[in-house]
Parts: structure tokens; sequence; C-alpha cells
């Protein structure tokens, strides 16, 4: 009756950690690939200046950095070190200032993806594993949730 009684017990024990890991908000990796289209020639050290408006061309070709909707907590607070609100209220004053628009949103990896393929000039960033792109910088983000960071 032991024996059976361990085993109840061991059974147990992995049911609820697996449950714990299957819960939201548990904790697990997720990857945020910054990416550009093939022809640019950017650098991971350049994101910063990039996404506050203060490098606006690679050579000749204009920048066009995106946001992707659905990773812009993570890339504004992991990649630029900045909370969202800040990072508003830099494009806020920067728009009025310098006459400069924050970079466009779009929805989600997918939306971002196409345009950065089809566009010269174009970064962004995704959690998929991209393709057809040049990958500038993947960063391991820690999230609660899916769809929620830090």
């Amino acid at each position: 009756m032991r024996c059976a009684s361990d085993r109840l017990h061991a059974l147990a024990a992995a049911a609820t950690t697996l449950l714990m890991l299957l819960a939201p908000g548990t904790a697990r990796a997720v990857e945020l690939h910054v990416v550009a289209h093939p022809a640019l020639k950017v650098s991971a050290d350049d994101l910063k200046e990039i996404y506050l408006g203060d490098l606006l061309f690679a050579g000749k070709v204009r920048l066009e950095p995106l946001q992707n909707a659905a990773a812009q907590r993570a890339f504004v607070t992991d990649v630029l070190g900045m909370t969202p609100a800040r990072f508003e209220t830099w494009w806020a004053k920067k728009s009025f200032k310098a006459g400069l628009v924050a970079p466009a949103a779009l929805a989600g990896d997918r939306e971002t993806l196409d345009y950065v393929r089809r566009t010269p000039g174009a970064i962004g960033y995704v959690t998929a594993p991209p393709s057809g792109v040049t990958i500038i910088r993947t960063i391991t983000l820690r999230t609660t949730a899916i769809g929620e960071t830090r």
C-alpha cells in the first residue's frame, strides 16, 4: 500500500507542476527578432537612434521603423530601455519640435514581416522566427503569459 501511495503522490506532484507550467501567469521565454529589409544595411547599435527618430537614413535609403502592436511593450522596454509612456511622450515632443512622426504600428508579426519584406528601408520586430528578411538582433524576453510581457 505504501508503494501505491508514493506513486499517487508523485503523480499528483507531476500533474500540479504541469498545470503550473500551462497556467496563465507562468513565465516562459520568448524571442524577439529585430528584422530589416534584405537590402538595408543597419546594425543592432543603430536601433535606439532609429526608433527615437535620431537616425533617419542608412546611406541614401530613408528608414521606415515599424512598431508591432503585439510586441511593442517588450521592444520599448527591453531594447529602447524606456517605459511605453515615456516612448509616447518622446514622440509627442519629437513630432512637435522636429515635425517627425512616430513609427507606424502594425497589428502583429505577419503584417510586420510582409511590410518589411516589400519595403526598402523598413525595419521592425517580430516574435515568430522570420524568413525573407535580415535579422539584426534577437533578444530573449521573459513573458508571463501569451501576448503579455513583464
